[in-house]
Order: C-alpha cells, then structure tokens, then sequence
C-alpha cells in the first residue's frame, strides 16, 4: 500500500523536484539548494523502461542500491556515448601509442604532479597548493571574500573581478582531463582517487550559491564540461562508490539548473560556455526529465550567440584572437559530441563554427602562433583536452575532421596528438585517409570587424601585416583604444606587436589600453573611449575601411573620430602600403582638426627586437637575422625616444598567450605640431635595396595606390576585359609603384 502511495505521490508531484524548478525556489532569500536522495531520483524520468530497475529501488527507499544500479546503468548504456568513448579506449590506446609514443609521457606527468596538488595554470605557472588546492586563493597569500552570491555579485565588479580571474581559472578543473588520460595509459587507480578526491574537496567546500565559484557562469560552465568529459575516462573504475557518485551527480545537477535560470534570464551569460554545458548534459543524460528542455536551451543559445557573435567571415565581434580561440573551443564541445553520434546540430551553429576555424587558420602568424589583437583574458584557455595549449592547434585538428577541411589538418598538425582522444574509430580514420594542404588564401578582409591581413606566403619565413581598423559594431566586452594599429611580421620574426593582455592584473589592465601599447598616431588626452570612438565616427565622416590587393602590393585605409579634452573634434586616418615583393611598408597618418597640438607616434617592438641604431633620422633594429630600417618625417621638427619596457613593475612588456610577461621596448616619435597633419613612416628590410623615398615620393605612392584600388574596384563591378595576348598589364601595375622608379610629382 505504502509503495502504491509513492507510485501515485511521484507522479502527481514529480514536476517539484525538477532540478531547475528545485534551485529556482530554494535560492530565494539568499538560500543554498540542495537535493535529498528521494529528490535526486525522482529527477530522473523512473517511468522509462529502461530505468525500472532503479524505479523499484527507490520506492522500496534502497537509494544505495539505486545508485549502484544507475553506475551500471550508465556503464552498459550503448548510446549516448561519453566523450571519450571508454567503449574504444584499447583502439585509441593503440593509435596513441602508434603515432604518438612520447605525449603519453607528457600527460602522465601533468598527472601526477595533480596527483600531488600541483597544478600547471595558463597564467600563473606552476602553483603547488601542498596537501590540499586552495579553491578560494588569490595567489598573494590570502583568499577570495566569501558569502552568498546575491552579496558578492556587486563586489566583484571591475579591477576585483579581473583579479578573481586566475581563481577561476583554477576552479575550471580542466586538470581532470590529464588524470583522466592518465588513468587510460597507465590503469592506476591512484588517478581515480585524485579525481574523486579533488571534486569532493570541491564539493564539500562549495555549497550551492557560496562563494565566487558560483559567481560566473561562464567559469561555472567550463567546470561542468570537465566534469562530465572526465567521466568518461572514470566512469569504468569500479572505485566509485555510491556516496560519491550521487553527491557528483547532485552537484552537476545544481550546476545545470543554475545554469539554466540564468541561460533563461540571460543573466550573466557573456560566452557559449553556459549553453554548451547545458547541451552536453542534455545530450549525455537523456535520462532526466529536464534533459529535453537542456539540450534545446543550449543548442538554441549557441546557434544564436553563433548568429549574433561569429560574423560571416568567421571574426567575431569581439575584436580578439584569444577571446575567440577559447570560445570556439567550448563551442567544439557540444559540436564533437553530436559528430561522434552522427547527429547535426543547428545549421547557422555549424556555418559558422566553420567560418571562425577557417577565419583563425588564415590569420595565423608564419610560426602557426595566434596573432595578439585586442584584450582578452590571456588564461582562457578550454580547448578539448587537458593540454594547456595556448594557441589553435588543437581546434584546426579537430575541425579537419568535423568539416573534411584539408587546411585545417595541415595547420592544425601540431594538436594532432589530441585529436585521437576524442575520435571513435569511423572519425580517426577519416582523420588518417584525409589529405594536408596548404591554405590558399594570402589576404583576409572582415570589415565589419575590422580586421584587415595580408601574407607573402605559407612558410615560416613570410613577411605578415594586420590592420586593425574601427568594427562598423561595437565590439562586445572591449573597452580600449587601438584603432588603426598594425601588426608587422618580417622574415617570420614578429617585429611590431600588440602588448597582449598580461597576466590579467590591475596594472596590466592599465598598460594594455594604453596608446603606448600599440603602433598608432595619437595627441596626448584625445579620448580613447570606445562609446565615444563609435558615436562620432558613426555621426561623421571618417575614412571607411578598406583593403585592395593588388599583385605585388596591398593597400590599406581606414579612420575614425575623436576629440581632445576641450571638445575638439580630430578626424584621425591612416593608409598603408605592403609592398610584397620589394619588401618595405609605408605608412600615412593624417590628423585632422584646429589648433596645436603635442602629436605621439609609437611604435610597440617585439622583446626580441633589438633597436641597433637610433636616430631622429631612422632607426636600424634587429630581429634574429633579419634587419629593418625604420624613417619617420614629421611637417616640423621632432624627436626620438626609445622606452624601455619592465615586468615589475608592469611598464612596457609583451605577453604572449599564457600570460607570462617579457619587457618589450617601444619607439616614440613626438612633436609639437599644427593641425591639419600628415606624417610618413617607411619601413624597409630589403638585404639589397637601401634606398629611403623622399615624403613627396611616399605622398605619390599613396596617390598611385589610391588610383590603381579605385580601377580595381570598378573592374571588379563590371565584366572582365579582353586581355591580349602577351599583355603586360599586370606588369604595368606593379612596375607604377615601384619606390625606385617613381614619377615626379605634379607641382
């Protein structure tokens, strides 16, 4: 009769302990849900067959036996599969093993020095927590405000929450991926009782809602997708007990349903991370009554950040290759789950997922490393995997085979070690029979975003140029001024570079968007606010962005506008030649406006390049064998500095993408100078072609390029033209631009 009763009670009352319904309710007034044995199986839909064992178990109240049943449940279940799928791990053993003999030992050190509390961070190095982590550390010897997250949210704001980042960071256990690994190559257990022991550490000291782990969705989000990747390294062992089980289960639960609230109310939801989450613990666990309606949230807010985030070039508008890098890395989550079931997901999702892998391949640098434009927190790093891999390696490698792409394998040929781990059989050897090509594509133009690029080739010696000019939209999350500078790649040495964001801190904050951060013209106290950048350029008249490529030269403009601190408006340009085959760039930076002025041009060097002369004339520097010559001609009379960079304090550096800071030198051009102004910059690194053209040759150069992209562009609006036979005019193109042989300029 008993039993009847809770038959009948379940099913009357079952919709109270759904999960989301469950945190929803509880977190009122401040409170820290939780769910009782009873609560937790009755979230799962107990009328399916297939869960009928479990459903006598929990009306007879045998919750131990319940559990014990659900692991192998879970266990024998053929589909869905987990990722990794533990049903091939001797065929992936044996392919790593085949083809990658030596990274197995690499991850079995990662894990065992987790083992040992050590873990590797993408910003803050190696970090031994002793016997046990230290999940709230600010790394400066203290630890993070603790309380519920209604009184916390309106602390962490600003400069503290960028200095919470790296205990995110911490908190997003993507470790357990290497013990995971481990645990597969070696078959010790002792990795399962790492694992165990590190998420019920963190359970116990993370109740629901309690503390800055439960404060951003984003990082919460990340630490659910290592949660369930990692049980399908685990989920074999017959370590696990049912106590810890159910409370794992318990805890990733609470996790989606926060998840959910705020997906729902799209609070604190500022990446794909929260979708993906929900998405996989839909796909993974079809078994809980609110599987449906996680897997549709997720898929639809992925499809719609894809949609409203990743332009049709592949850019984002966020306005940086690392922010994007990590968010197409979670989105490479949701999608290798479906690709390894045979299923699809939305057709604007998988575009233009494409799209951002194919836009991150064609702007890699000639070493395969990312470009550094834009801030991003340098520590986000979530690609599939445990490798703290800090470029796009793995994310070509795995987009090869999800989209048969032959130049993502070939650029992403570096990653293919951890590839094989998330393959089945059918997918690693479509891997193996697929081809390697070289990308074809030399330029990239995303104007909408803009972000303009051209090459000379595919190897790692190529010369390499980035415009970056001002996005037609305001970039999200991006809140510095550095519009209209360019990146400079010579001989496959990174010569002129962004400073990159640091290691997150306060200080870097400050450098990063400074002006002296990047290549650009500026008057000291003009206004760097992008709000105010996007509303005057968008009101006036500044140069529109724009790219020609022409045989042996490309041509870049753009502009924006600005005001000084008295409310005058500067209309602020630049022009760039990229002279491909003679081997020099030549810049043209216009400022418009009244007054006079004190007028910066910096120029933010590499830490490899050395400055050998310097001059008010020029500049010789040095980068491994590679010389440049650099010349700046101001209206009037000016100076020239060279500031050297510090690391601590932060005071002139570069970081590349983990973080780790390196003092970098900059070259600072300044002068006192009437407005309206042009000012011209060559830079040359011919072995063989010494000569510096005269301002007049480089004003008749731009006006050349002007021409030539206009005639560009009208026969690209109409029908091609005959060509003769033997024709020269390409050859009459470029021979125009020639700096050795220019026309004279008219009087």
């Amino acid at each position: 009769m008993i039993k009847t009763w809770e038959k009948i009670f379940r099913g009357l009352f079952s919709e109270g302990v759904v999960p989301e319904h469950l945190y929803s309710k509880r977190s009122r007034n401040r409170g820290i849900p939780c769910m009782n044995d009873r609560e937790f199986f009755w979230s799962l839909n107990l009328s399916s067959p297939y869960l009928a064992e479990i459903a006598i178990k929990v009306d007879s109240h045998d919750y131990d036996g319940a559990t014990d049943t659900f692991i192998n449940y879970l266990r024998k279940r053929t589909l869905p599969m987990f990722m990794p799928n533990y049903t091939a791990r001797e065929y992936i053993l044996d392919q790593a093993n085949k083809f990658f003999p030596r990274s197995g030992d690499k991850i079995i050190l990662r894990a065992q020095r987790a083992l040992h509390n050590v873990f590797m961070l993408p910003v803050m190095g190696e970090i031994n927590f002793g016997s046990a982590p230290d999940w709230f550390t600010d790394f400066s010897g203290g630890t993070r405000l603790y309380g519920h997250v209604a009184e916390l949210q309106d602390i962490f704001t600003g400069d503290e929450y960028l200095s919470t980042l790296p205990t995110w960071e911490l908190n997003n256990h993507l470790h357990l991926q290497d013990l995971g690994r481990a645990y597969w190559l070696t078959g010790e257990e002792e990795f399962t009782h790492a694992f165990i022991y590190h998420v019920n550490d963190w359970i116990e000291r993370n109740p629901v809602n309690m503390g800055v782990n439960w404060l951003e969705s984003d990082f919460m989000a990340q630490r659910a997708i290592s949660w369930m990747t990692a049980l399908g390294y685990f989920l074999p062992s017959d370590q696990f007990d049912t106590g810890f089980f159910l409370k794992f289960m318990k805890s990733l639960l609470m996790h989606s349903a926060c998840l959910y609230e705020r997906a729902k109310s799209r609070k604190n939801v500022t990446s794909p991370a929260p979708y993906a989450a929900l998405y996989m613990m839909g796909f993974l666990f079809p078994e809980f009554r609110s599987a449906q309606r996680y897997r549709k949230t997720g898929e639809a807010g992925l499809a719609d950040f894809c949609r409203k985030i990743i332009g049709e070039t592949g850019a984002t508008a966020r306005g940086s290759f690392m922010r994007m890098r990590w968010e197409l890395g979670i989105c490479l989550y949701p999608m290798l789950l479906a690709a390894l079931h045979g299923e699809t997901m939305p057709e604007i999702f998988e575009e233009r997922l494409e799209s951002g892998l194919n836009f991150i391949l064609n702007a890699l640098e000639p070493d395969g490393s990312l470009p550094l434009v834009g801030e991003a927190w340098p520590g986000g790093v979530f690609t599939p995997g445990g490798s703290p891999d800090h470029e796009a390696h793995i994310l070509l490698s795995l987009g090869s085979i999800i989209f048969d792409s032959p130049q993502m394998k070939r650029a992403g040929i570096r990653g293919i070690s951890e590839t094989v781990w998330f393959c089945g059989r059918k997918d690693w050897e479509k891997y193996l029979q697929l081809d390697e090509m070289e990308p074809r594509k030399f330029t990239l133009s995303a104007p909408e975003e803009g972000i303009f690029m051209s090459r000379t080739s595919w190897t790692d010696t190529a010369n390499r140029i980035l415009f970056r000019n001002l996005p037609r939209k305001k970039p999200v999350q991006y809140t510095h001024h550095d519009q209209l500078q360019f990146l400079l790649t010579i001989g496959g040495e990174p010569v002129m570079t962004d400073s990159g964001s640091g290691a997150g801190t306060v200080h870097d904050k400050k450098y990063l968007a400074s002006i002296r951060a990047h290549n650009i013209i500026s008057i000291p106290h003009m206004s760097q606010e992008t709000d105010t950048i996007m509303k005057l350029s968008h009101g006036g008249k500044p140069a529109p962005p724009f790219m020609a490529t022409m045989p042996e030269q490309d041509f870049f403009t753009g502009g924006y506008i600005t005001e000084t601190e008295d409310g005058r408006k500067l209309n602020i340009r630049r022009r760039i030649i990229f002279d491909k085959k003679h081997q020099w760039v030549v810049l043209e930076d216009s400022i418009d406006g009244e007054g006079s002025h004190p007028v910066d041009l910096y120029f933010h060097l590499h830490p490899k390049v050395e400055v050998v002369v310097r001059g008010d004339l020029g500049c010789l520097m040095r980068v491994g064998k590679v010389q440049a010559r650099l010349t700046c001609y101001f209206p009037g009379k000016f100076k020239c500095e060279i500031v050297k960079g510090e690391s601590s304090p932060p005071g002139g550096w570069y970081t590349d993408g983990t973080g780790k800071i390196y003092p970098s030198t900059q070259l600072r051009y300044y002068a006192r100078e009437n407005l309206p102004l042009t000012v011209y910059t060559w830079i040359g690194w011919s072995p063989t072609d010494f000569k510096t053209p005269t301002p007049d040759e480089m004003k008749f150069m731009f006006t050349q390029a002007e021409r030539m992209s206009a005639n560009q562009a009208r026969k690209e609006k109409a029908p091609p033209a005959p060509v003769k036979e033997g024709s020269d005019a390409v050859e009459e193109i470029s021979s125009d631009m020639n700096m050795n042989k220019p026309e004279p300029p008219e009087e």
